[in-house]
């Protein structure tokens, strides 16, 4: 992902370095001590702008490393990392552009003392993730993880995850006044509820009933992603594991009709633009409750229940899935951080010297 981005502000026609960790030879452990080459490499470059999503960079070099500060810092949470769960202030700099995945991780990052908060989906390879025109079988895919790591980081969650998934299976939706009950009930954090425990119910609960459908609707499915090698339901229908933002996914995409795209809380998921990019039908957990109505509502089709599901899975939506994936290209991205940039630097009084010229993409460190 990390490569992506560098390409895609090279292709918005920015100079750019990637510079990222290397494993020791031989070994599992990263060179993360010293952060040497980071530094010599900073030097060298002395860019305008650094990227660092969830901040990880400042968080593995223990807040030793700073930037100058007339460099900007783009800093885009896509996961809830302690940065921005823990509640603690951060000493955040007049020239960080804080960019949020969605609302979910808006209000901590005000608590932690940003000023503002910008918001941005997922992005997409628009090289990889196009329409093809390949003739499509009658088979729905499901692409991501059984996220099961939430049963070993919550071992005594039985009695809840029994409450989620009797919810899930009547469609009801995770509102406020829900999580505050099911919060006080079993005294677990609202935002553990919410991005780890249903999340995990929905996405699996999902791949069953996509499962058990297949049959039923003389309907191909196939299952990629982690975590799934344990789930009885799912086991015969499980295709292995596919790399991220590859041509082999986007092969999947471009085979199948339909796509199940089973998120909790959040309506830009990766697998959802770069899915919709390749013209296959999304078939969307209806969370629009929480993350609101987009306005490509008519390029999916939703579901809540089983029955939405298996109807959805007979249907065509009323617009092009391709809308869902408008704007959201690596390149579109960066060129919404540089407006950003600009924009400030003309609050700021100042020209700006972020010039798009001829792209240049440095090899990073081998």
């Amino acid at each position: 992902m990390a490569r992506d981005y560098a390409q895609g502000f090279a292709q918005a026609g920015c100079e750019v370095l990637f510079c990222h960790e290397h494993p020791l030879a031989g070994a599992e452990n990263w060179e993360v001590l010293p952060f040497s080459h980071w530094q010599h490499a900073h030097i060298a470059f002395n860019p305008h702008v650094i990227m660092d999503v969830n901040a990880n960079f400042d968080w593995h070099a223990g807040g030793l490393l700073r930037a100058h500060p007339d460099t900007f810092k783009v800093l885009w949470f896509q996961d809830p990392v302690p940065i921005v769960m823990s509640g603690q202030p951060v000493s955040w700099r007049g020239r960080d552009l804080i960019y949020s995945l969605d609302k979910e991780f808006d209000q901590p990052l005000y608590q932690s003392g940003a000023q503002k908060v910008r918001r941005d989906g997922f992005c997409y390879d628009a090289r990889i993730f196009h329409a093809t025109g390949t003739p499509r079988k009658n088979k729905a895919v499901l692409v991501g993880g059984g996220y099961s790591t939430v049963l070993h980081a919550f071992p005594n969650g039985g009695p809840l995850l029994a409450v989620l998934e009797e919810m899930f299976a009547a469609g009801e939706p995770m509102t406020e006044a829900a999580l505050d009950r099911l919060s006080e009930q079993f005294s677990y954090d609202r935002a553990d509820i919410l991005i780890r425990l249903w999340l995990y119910v929905v996405r699996n609960m999902s791949a069953r009933w996509l499962c058990e459908l297949s049959s039923e609707l003389e309907m191909e499915v196939d299952i990629y992603g982690y975590h799934w090698e344990s789930n009885a339901a799912v086991q015969p229908f499980f295709r292995g594991r596919l790399p991220f933002g590859s041509p082999a996914l986007a092969q999947v995409y471009s085979e199948a009709r339909y796509t199940i795209v089973p998120h909790s809380f959040d309506l830009q998921s990766m697998r959802l633009v770069e899915s919709s990019a390749c013209g296959i039908i999304p078939v969307v957990y209806d969370c629009r409750h929480r993350a609101g109505n987009p306005p490509w509502n008519p390029s999916a089709l939703w579901y809540r229940t089983k029955e939405e599901m298996r109807l959805s899975l007979t249907q065509e939506p009323a617009e092009a899935p391709q809308r869902i994936s408008q704007g959201r290209s690596y390149t579109e991205f960066a060129q919404r951080v540089l407006a950003d940039i600009h924009a400030q630097l003309a609050d700021e009084g100042k020209s700006p010297q972020i010039n798009p010229g001829e792209a240049k993409l440095p090899e990073s460190r081998q």
